[in-house]
Formats: structure tokens, sequence, C-alpha cells
């Protein structure tokens, strides 16, 4: 009936040239009943200067997620092309770039889990992605930097991310 907190802040990576798609934690022995995480950053490290931090840790500035125009962080960037045509040609571009303090989420999942000393476990958290793209319409809303018209897409594609990760 109490938390643990295994790590503060980490960063998934999804490119395909620098993935970082994994982390380790030693987690305690005990019963645990769920798995909580945040989307994000909280607010007290999005108010902080992403040059204070070290190249290594996820809120440097050489990550390329500090958002200097509004002094806080990207939490999810999700770029690419659309062939909204379905003629097999992606010309329409989409950006998609969550941040705010309003938009941070976070996740819990009911899933007993035994530790025990020596254990080398590995959970697995999937992101379903045609949920995640679900009631959103890239021909009209394919752009979208949180700020200046763009907060209700980059609130449906951060919805849509926190409903859609499961364990696997």
């Amino acid at each position: 009936n109490s938390e643990v907190m295994l790590k503060e802040i980490d960063m998934i990576d999804f490119r395909t040239d620098a993935p970082n798609l994994s982390f380790k934690v030693n987690v305690p022995e005990g019963v645990y009943k769920e798995i909580k995480f945040g989307i994000g950053v909280d607010s007290i490290n999005n108010a902080k200067d992403a040059s204070t931090f070290p190249s290594n840790s996820p809120l440097s500035i050489t990550k390329g997620t500090y958002w200097g125009m509004t002094d806080q962080y990207r939490f999810f960037l999700m770029e690419g092309r659309l062939d909204t045509t379905m003629t097999d040609t992606a010309y329409n571009l989409f950006v998609v770039h969550t941040g705010t303090n309003a938009l941070y989420r976070e996740k819990t999942i009911s899933n007993t889990l035994v530790f025990t000393k020596g254990d080398n476990k590995t959970i697995t958290l999937e992101i379903d992605i045609d949920g995640l793209l679900s009631n959103i319409n890239f021909k009209k809303e394919n752009f979208s930097h949180t700020l200046g018209g763009g907060f209700d897409i980059a609130k449906n594609v951060t919805d849509n991310l926190v409903a859609n990760i499961s364990v696997k």
C-alpha cells in the first residue's frame, strides 16, 4: 500500500537512427499490484533550466526536447509523412509536439508483479499505434506545437497515447 520510486525520469526514443527503447531499474523485493509512470515532464522539472543538466540526462539541452519558446519541454514528438490519398505517395507532412504542464499525464496499469532477491525480469510496455492515431483527422489536424491553436490536437494525441499503453 505504498509507492516505490524506481526512476525519476528517463527518455524513450523511437527514432530509428538513435533508439533508446529500454531502461533498467532495481526493484526491491515485494509484491506490487500496479505500475505507475508519468508521460511528459512533471511541473517541477518542466520549470528547470535545461542547460543546467549534464549531457547524459534526459532533461539535457542536448537531447533536443527543450522548447526555448516556452521555457519548457516537449513531451511527445511525432513527425512523419502521410498518404492521405491512398496512392502510395506520402506527401502530407504532420508534426505533433506535445508539451506544457497541462498535458503531463500519469498512467497506472494494474498488474500484480512479485520480485524476489536476484530476479531479472523484463516488463514490456506496448503502444497500440492504431489507437494512438484514432479520432485524429490528419488531413485537417496535421500540425501542433501545442500552443498557438494546436492545443486540441496535442491533447487528443496525448490522451490517445495514455489510453493505448498496456503491459504486453
